[in-house]
């Protein structure tokens, strides 16, 4: 007990070392209701550090997300699966896969394939539909796809269909599902656009040019207080002429980040017509649900990840490939980003940055056990409980590359959800986070259209 008890301590220590008295994590609460992607970062460094003889995986925080139950694994008294199975291949001397150094990129941004980029800026628009088409927030390219007059988004007609959502019981793909994320279920959805991309910074500065919201209400969607040191990493600056643009070096094309679920909320109700001042609701809100999002990104065919069933690597989504995390305090154009119109990410229906570069926010509020009640089943089902904590998808530029899965029905990459930092290649693993917070490395508004 003594020695368990010392362990909390110092586990304790690498988790709270970095925070003020006021935001200390209890031994038992869950870190990633408290903790966003850059703070767990480097509390896995400061873990690390602490216990130098231990082989500690990024994994490791997620698989134990409180002080006390990473404190008992590492006294070896844990018996969860994720332990249970890391004791079954060091007896038989093989490799978890979870440590695996990927090099760094072999291209250059540069180098990669590079799709139209149709989203406004500046004072363009808004776009007015061609020839005779009827007036209205879309317009139609072809069948399936669409374009929005108020941003000049394109969007991709997903057909209906029963779709099958979150995990099962088997790990798959070396990654192993969270109790959050099952049980693997069906849900009936009806049709529904989606964008092929994330909403770009430069848009995001036209939309905020467009409404002109309060400054109370900036605060709540993309403007950082003067004391977080965050505030360092705006991608946005307000000039003498009272305009919203990008700084100085930070691509208008990258997808906006540092924003809130109210921001992205807001930005989905004004793109779509609707009335971008009833953000703090989800009721009318057109961000994705999870089961939508989900759906989308994995495509009708069971596979690993959104491009198919081939390893995730470089050249086919940004994320973390093993480097340190960034200070919190970085210059915005030093940040790893990648224009959202760079084909990565990408799946058969052409949607980019399904895995990696940015987290995307969900209409859901987040549960652990939604999955387990009836209203996961019901038709284009989602979590409209209202609790505060959002969900989010897609994982990040700043997330560990070890930290991938599948898209089958065991640890689905496509279906991974619940208090996740970051999943490598992972193109649906789902996180918490509050509506009023500022995400450090994505979350950006993606606005759809129920058809």
């Amino acid at each position: 007990r003594r020695v368990l008890d010392d362990v909390v301590g110092r586990v304790s220590r690498a988790m709270n070392g970095r925070f003020p008295e006021e935001n200390q994590l209890d031994i038992q609460e869950n870190i990633m209701r408290r903790r966003d992607s850059v703070c767990i970062m480097l509390a896995h460094a400061d873990l690390r550090s602490e216990f130098p003889d231990e082989d500690l995986s990024p994994r490791f925080v997620f698989d134990h997300p409180t002080i006390f139950s990473m404190a008992e694994s590492l006294c070896g008294n844990c018996d969860c699966p994720y332990c249970a199975a890391s004791r079954e291949r060091d007896a038989g001397g093989a490799s978890s896969g979870d440590d695996v150094t990927v090099a760094a990129p072999a291209t250059s941004p540069g180098e990669r394939r590079v799709a139209e980029f149709t989203q406004l800026l500046g004072v363009e628009g808004p776009l007015k539909a061609p020839g005779d088409a009827a007036g209205g927030a879309y317009f139609m390219l072809a069948p399936t796809h669409f374009r929005r007059t108020t941003d000049g988004m394109q969007c991709v007609l997903v057909p209906g269909a029963t779709a099958w959502i979150g995990a099962d019981s088997l790990a798959r793909g070396g990654c192993r599902p969270l109790a959050c994320e099952q049980p693997c279920h069906e849900v009936e959805l009806s049709s529904f656009l989606i964008d092929v991309e994330p909403v770009s910074v430069g848009s995001y500065a036209r939309f905020l040019n467009i409404v002109r919201p309060s400054q109370e209400q900036l605060l709540e969607w993309c403007v950082l207080p003067e004391y977080d040191e965050r505030r360092a990493c705006m991608p946005l600056e307000l000039c003498e002429g009272g305009e919203w643009v990008p700084k100085d070096r930070v691509s208008p094309r990258w997808p906006m980040y540092l924003v809130s679920w109210f921001g992205a909320n807001a930005y989905s109700l004004w793109a779509n017509g609707g009335d971008w001042r009833g953000y703090h609701g989800a009721s009318a809100s057109f961000l994705p649900t999870e089961a939508q999002w989900e759906y989308a990104a994995r495509g009708a065919a069971v596979k690993s990840f959104p491009w198919g069933d081939g390893d995730a690597t470089p050249e086919l989504l940004q994320v973390s490939w093993g480097g340190p995390a960034p200070p919190n305090d970085i210059a915005p154009q030093d940040l790893p980003l990648v224009d959202v119109n760079v084909e990565l990410g990408a799946n058969e229906l052409g949607l980019r940055h399904m895995a990696g570069n940015v987290w995307q926010w969900c209409r859901d509020s987040f549960d652990p056990g939604f999955y387990s009640t009836p209203a996961a089943r019901s038709r284009d089902a989602w979590n409209s409980s209202g609790d505060l904590m959002k969900s989010e998808r897609g994982g990040s530029w700043v997330g560990p590359a070890c930290l991938r899965g599948a898209a089958t029905a065991g640890a689905a990459l496509q279906r991974q959800r619940g208090a996740a930092l970051v999943s490598g290649a992972s193109a649906t693993r789902r996180r918490p986070w509050k509506p009023t917070t500022w995400r450090f490395d994505g979350a950006p508004a993606t606005p759809r259209s129920v058809a």
